[in-house]
């Protein structure tokens, strides 16, 4: 995957955006979304061995893995946390009915042997995106929070054109657009005609 095609996942400024929001109540890492990108892309390209944007990744899915399962914070490293990563998205699957996510909740793992280090960047992306959800779950969350301001909760677009193309702006470097599906027009119901093509009465 290239870099126009990672920019075009909007998971990637949520996550940046989640984790730069949330640094001092819950203290995810803050990153430039241009790190999160290049972790992304070299991390998971074997021919290049850059070893600090796999520690990169490792170190944000270990930072918002020890926030969703508390209980197991002091033994979750580096080396371990893919083995806590499948049994949280397997806890949450089962509970999916109370899920308040955007989507689904999908896992990525086809067994118990796979590592984060060994899926696709789209994957990967997606396993961030729902680790922050995952996150804003916790039981801690709503007392840690409660003093971050309600206007910064919410993020504004910087507006719309004229074709109905929504813009956001983040960190004062990106900017990026979302076009609406149109919608389908309703085909028209057959109307009952005989085989002479004449309508029925």
């Amino acid at each position: 995957m290239s870099y126009t095609e990672l920019q075009s996942l909007p998971e990637i400024p949520s996550i940046a955006y989640f984790c730069s929001l949330f640094q001092n109540t819950l203290g995810t890492p803050d990153f430039e979304i241009q790190e999160l990108e290049d972790a992304l892309v070299l991390g998971t390209n074997a021919d290049s061995q850059d070893m600090f944007s796999a520690s990169f990744l490792d170190d944000l899915v270990v930072s918002l893995l020890r926030g969703c399962l508390p209980m197991y914070s002091s033994v979750i490293n580096n080396n371990n946390y893919t083995t806590y990563l499948r049994q949280l998205i397997q806890i949450e699957e089962h509970e999916e009915e109370d899920w308040t996510g955007p989507s689904e909740i999908a896992s990525p793992f086809e067994d118990d042997d796979t590592l984060f280090s060994e899926l696709n960047i789209k994957e990967k992306v997606v396993v961030l995106s729902q680790l922050t959800q995952f996150r804003l779950e916790a039981d801690d969350v709503p007392n840690k929070i409660k003093s971050v301001p309600v206007e910064s909760l919410r993020l504004d677009p910087l507006g719309v054109d004229s074709d109905g193309v929504i813009y956001w702006y983040f960190y004062g470097t990106r900017l990026y657009k979302e076009v609406k599906k149109k919608r389908q027009e309703k085909k028209s119901k057959p109307t009952d005609k005989n085989d002479n093509g004449k309508k029925k009465k």
